[in-house]
């Protein structure tokens, strides 16, 4: 009930901006507010109250992109979260919309893009998850390519999972291919020997820090019992099926 009367009270705070002003329309030189939006709304109460703009003769989608430019982290960490909801509705503009914030300039609100991009993944159909993987995965800014790596650990698991993760383990950026073993920990047990195997190719990593964390995912990858490898052959097919995923074609699905 108390969480009701509060979402109603800030799509009254929304139609209140839209009624008083042109919060929709600021200059690059503004740093206006849409409303008095409360720093401690949960992201639940914010979409609900977006959800609810058309009522007033506005696109949600505006709403969200006003409010992903507010000067407060916590408004437009919320924004985050709540564009990976519009993988049904709107899938181009949420993704657009998380792309901008994961280029934040603040690490929490990236975080917030990371996480709401894995709710995106988590839900997208197939088609629409291989291709905003490929396309995330070689963005020419590390930070989207960061967000993507995790995303992926806190998606659910399946086989696009696995190439993704090999094609990021490959990243040029340490923090990336980091990422990469991160999400390969985070589904170790859904794919032990793959992981385990992604986390060897990298106990010689260049980087120190995704050195230790390839060796720590392999001692944990043996404790679950792990003690072969892949062929090379099996490697090469699996960067061939995530090439060809993206560029659409994605074949039948491994049994």
């Amino acid at each position: 009930m108390a969480s009701s009367v509060r979402s109603r009270a800030l799509q009254g705070l929304l139609a209140s901006a839209l009624a008083f002003g042109s919060a929709f329309s600021p200059s690059p030189d503004t740093d206006s507010d849409v409303g008095d939006i409360p720093d401690d709304a949960s992201t639940e109460e914010l979409f609900d109250a977006v959800e609810h703009a058309d009522v007033l003769g506005v696109a949600r989608e505006k709403v969200l992109e006003r409010l992903a430019r507010d000067h407060r982290v916590a408004i437009r960490s919320k924004v985050a979260e709540a564009a990976g909801r519009l993988w049904q509705d709107a899938p181009g503009y949420g993704l657009n919309l998380l792309r901008e914030l994961a280029n934040d300039p603040l690490p929490d609100v990236r975080a917030a893009a990371a996480r709401g991009l894995g709710h995106f993944l988590d839900r997208a159909p197939v088609a629409l998850r291989a291709s905003t993987e490929s396309e995330w995965a070689e963005a020419g800014p590390v930070r989207e390519r960061l967000a993507i790596a995790r995303a992926i650990g806190m998606a659910r698991h399946d086989w696009l999972t696995d190439l993704a993760l090999r094609q990021l383990a490959l990243d040029p950026n340490g923090q990336v291919r980091l990422a990469a073993l991160d999400g390969a920990g985070a589904h170790l047990a859904s794919d032990l020997s793959n992981y385990a195997e992604l986390a060897l190719g990298h106990v010689s990593d260049r980087d120190r820090n995704v050195r230790n964390a390839a060796r720590r995912l392999v001692e944990r990858a043996q404790q679950l019992g792990w003690t072969e490898r892949r062929d090379a052959r099996a490697r090469r097919a699996d960067r061939q099926r995530f090439r060809r995923a993206m560029r659409g074609d994605l074949g039948p699905r491994p049994a």
